[in-house]
């Protein structure tokens, strides 16, 4: 049964994703491109969903849509969508939290190994022919490091089991959200001062909303109180 006329699809997705959203949108027709200009020409008055991926969706394109119902966010953050201006219109903005969990977690520990070993230098090396690069470059072992997870969401928490239970890595956690008890279960020692967790760890790892609040959370004064901090990844 078709529940909705229109649906636009901002950036291409998964043809199963497509084929599932066959079943229920009478018309879905996918942007050339995810300009605000090209998604503004396709909106109108019988679109009543919208899938977002990359692009933002402010309030001058849902006034392109009187009868937008809905709002995807194929992912996991939602700062793209004007939230404040969707709740004025009880527009539902819906996202898909445990989607990109897993593959975002892995990429983080990969990123992790791939500067411990520093892989990139000695595959640059390599190629160059400098074989004596084996006898000359340094690299570190994960086990027994400490990692600082700031952010403790559903990332952060996969990040942490990885770390803890593939590498027998301490971990440390910064998360104003989360309490002493919630850290404790999941292993993780957690730390109310940012600063402190930056001085005790060997490697910190973040998974934070891009928010007003977190934006620039990590800056030049707490960069240089990272001294005995290794590496800094973000995904």
């Amino acid at each position: 049964m078709k529940i909705m006329t229109k649906v636009i699809v901002t950036q291409p997705i998964h043809p199963e994703g497509m084929k599932i959203l066959s079943n229920s949108v009478q018309e879905i027709v996918v942007a050339k491109n995810p300009e605000l200009s090209t998604i503004s020409s396709l909106l109108d008055e019988r679109t009543e969903g919208v899938i977002v991926r990359y692009n933002p969706f402010p309030k001058e394109l849902m006034e392109k849509a009187p009868n937008l119902k809905v709002i995807a966010r194929h992912g996991i953050g939602t700062e793209l969508i004007d939230l404040e201006s969707a709740s004025e219109r009880g527009i539902y903005v819906i996202n898909t939290p445990n989607a990109s969990t897993t593959s975002v977690a892995e990429h983080a520990i990969t990123l992790m190994l791939c500067l411990a070993k520093n892989v990139f230098y000695a595959d640059e090396q390599l190629r160059k022919g400098n074989y004596e690069i084996k006898d000359k470059y340094l690299s570190y072992e994960l086990e027994g490091k400490t990692v600082g997870v700031v952010g403790l969401g559903k990332v952060g928490t996969a990040v942490s089991k990885i770390c803890r239970f593939g590498f027998s890595m301490k971990v440390l956690g910064y998360d104003p959200y989360v309490n002493e008890e919630e850290a404790k279960i999941k292993g993780i020692e957690l730390i109310t001062n940012i600063d402190e967790l930056l001085a005790k760890s060997d490697f910190v790892t973040l998974h934070l909303p891009l928010t007003e609040k977190c934006k620039y959370f990590i800056n030049d004064d707490r960069l240089n109180k990272m001294k005995n901090t290794a590496f800094l990844i973000k995904t």
